[in-house]
């Protein structure tokens, strides 16, 4: 027939990336003694470099056959490429049917789901709407914050040292107008996301059942240091609990939750700013109404102590005395 050997070339023939750089010894190959005529593949190479294949059969003139193979290659390559595009397409649908699947951030003249809940220090959940309830005056403080720091000696006992910077503002607005009839509900969220620099497993908040010894520790570590920070007179009354970060919910796929958590809700980080780019974004005031309706623009994005970003004043006490004023 006129055919020439070649001995397998380790130039023309890379096994770990699966590429032939030779189109011809892609296309013919002797295997056996049994000559073979037919496209392969990188795969195909590297499964009979293992059983063997010590020569590669080339014609000398087979223009006909060489263009199928690269013609079969290319449509191989579109194929793999719509395959692709189709995988990326229902991940992206997914991804949209989850985020689809959240309430919408709230901001001034929403009301706030009443099936949004806290936990007092013995664990049992309060509802926030009944907290709301009990503002005389109608008019609510809320303020989310990085509570305590589960041990580790930090500033004020507080995981949050940007919190701690504004336990100041807590405590002058709730000496002025406690006895104005303004309920005030501060509500310590828990350092889910690193815990393991609090002397904790990472992640127990997250990955680990409430009912497990780990879970049970840093709970009871969490919920104690947020207590030493009010018997030092930081905070200025008794806070209420959010260990499943479920206010300020950070969607972000990559940061959820495991099994173990639980069921994640609807309403779970509808306090987050849609353009938090921190991965808490605490702390906030809010102005609620007795029936939870938010009375004035959240008061937020305040950062004393920047990790990547510029330091950050938002709001002072004076910006939130001021809407008081106007709303008693």
């Amino acid at each position: 027939m006129g055919q020439t050997k070649r001995s397998l070339n380790p130039d023309g023939l890379s096994v770990s990336q699966g590429v032939c750089t030779d189109p011809v010894l892609c296309c013919f190959r002797r295997f056996g003694g049994t000559p073979r005529v037919r496209p392969c593949s990188g795969r195909d190479r590297a499964e009979d470099l293992s059983r063997g294949m010590t020569q590669y059969v080339i014609p000398p003139a087979a223009p006909s056959l060489e263009t199928r193979c690269i013609f079969k290659d290319i449509i191989f390559m579109k194929t793999i490429i719509s395959l692709i595009n189709f995988l990326l397409f229902l991940t992206l649908t997914f991804n949209n049917a989850v985020a689809a699947d959240f309430d919408a951030a709230i901001g001034k003249g929403d009301d706030i789901s009443s099936s949004v809940f806290v936990t007092d220090k013995s664990g049992s959940q309060v509802q926030l709407q009944s907290l709301f309830q009990q503002a005389e005056s109608g008019v609510n403080v809320l303020f989310i914050f990085g509570g305590g720091d589960m041990g580790a000696g930090m500033p004020g006992h507080l995981w949050c040292q940007d919190s701690f910077e504004d336990t100041h503002i807590l405590r002058t607005l709730y000496s002025k107008y406690q006895d104005q009839g303004v309920n005030f509900i501060p509500v310590a969220a828990a350092p889910v996301y690193h815990t393991q620099m609090l002397n904790h497993p990472a992640g127990v908040f997250f990955n680990q059942e409430p009912s497990s010894p780990n879970f049970q520790a840093a709970q009871k570590d969490f919920i104690s240091s947020t207590l030493d920070s009010l018997d030092s007179g930081i905070l200025p009354l008794e806070p209420y609990f959010d260990l499943g970060y479920r206010l300020m919910f950070n969607r972000t796929e990559e940061l959820g939750p495991a099994p173990e958590y639980g069921e994640v809700f609807n309403w779970q980080g509808i306090f987050r700013a849609p353009d938090e780019s921190q991965f808490y974004g605490v702390p906030s005031f809010w102005l609620v109404n007795n029936q939870g309706k938010i009375l004035w623009a959240p008061f937020r994005g305040n950062i004393y102590h920047p990790h990547g970003t510029d330091v950050s004043i938002n709001y002072t006490f004076s910006d939130i005395d001021d809407a008081l004023k106007d709303l008693l």
